[in-house]
């Protein structure tokens, strides 16, 4: 992947990060403490300064109700994207499937 490429795919999350983030109605604290990901990491992914890791997404992506495929923009508009005001409420609400 180009350096170009590589810039277009961070925006494209960054950007859908931040549509996920503001329909889920949480702080940035509260994204921190219920996926795990620390406050100052999540802020870095909104602004696209980082791009987060599998792992990040797999914790961050449950807590704002959408679906890791929808904020990599592999499936379309529509299908897992965030419904207004919902978010999960904690992190095991998506199974459990982590890292203790």
């Amino acid at each position: 992947m180009s350096v170009d490429d590589d810039r277009l795919v961070r925006e494209r999350v960054s950007a859908r990060l931040v549509v996920a983030w503001r329909r889920s109605g949480l702080t940035c604290a509260e994204v921190a403490e219920r996926s795990g990901v620390s406050a100052k990491s999540f802020q870095r992914y909104l602004s696209g300064a980082r791009f987060p890791s599998a792992w990040a997404l797999m914790k961050i992506c449950p807590v704002l109700g959408v679906s890791v495929d929808w904020l990599l923009g592999v499936v379309g508009t529509s299908a897992g994207a965030p419904a207004a005001g919902r978010a999960i409420s904690s992190r095991t609400d998506w199974g459990g499937h982590g890292r203790s």
